[in-house]
């Protein structure tokens, strides 16, 4: 786990400069966020310029041998096809933390982008007000019955 962690340190710039270069967009460091009412926080490192409403989450994605990229996110079930678009899913694990990184950064959207080392995929990934108010009301009950 430890190699898994220090790789992706190593990858995570070449793919945020793969990104830049793909997409013209400058990204900067950004660190811990906090929402205090309720009480949540996340760690998102990285985010646009101060004037766009945007951050990035990067994930580096580790394909079997002659795999392409797309098909280890589909194989992983990070992504899905629907009517031929592919797209994070809904209840994957990152498309949650994605939406409390928005929630708490107070930003309107944050571009998933997974990399292979040489592919990129790229996702914006909105704000969705109505998972909120499907899952806050849990998350607090959780948080008051656990602290």
């Amino acid at each position: 786990m430890i190699s898994l962690i220090l790789e992706f340190i190593c990858y995570e710039s070449e793919i945020i400069e793969q990104y830049s270069k793909q997409n013209g967009n400058t990204v900067q460091r950004c660190g811990l966020c906090l929402q205090v009412t309720p009480i949540f926080g996340c760690f998102s490192r990285w985010s646009y310029r101060q004037e766009w409403p945007g951050s990035m989450e990067v994930k580096k994605i580790h394909p079997r041998k002659g795999e392409t990229l797309e098909s280890a996110l589909l194989r992983l079930n990070i992504i899905a096809r629907t009517d031929g678009c592919l797209s994070v899913k809904e209840n994957h694990q990152y498309y949650y933390q994605m939406q409390q990184q928005l929630f708490c950064t107070e930003r309107k959207w944050v571009d998933f982008v997974a990399s292979d080392g040489y592919a990129l995929f790229v996702e914006r990934v909105l704000l969705v007000y109505d998972f909120w108010s499907r899952n806050l009301q849990t998350l607090q009950f959780l948080l008051q019955c656990n602290f």
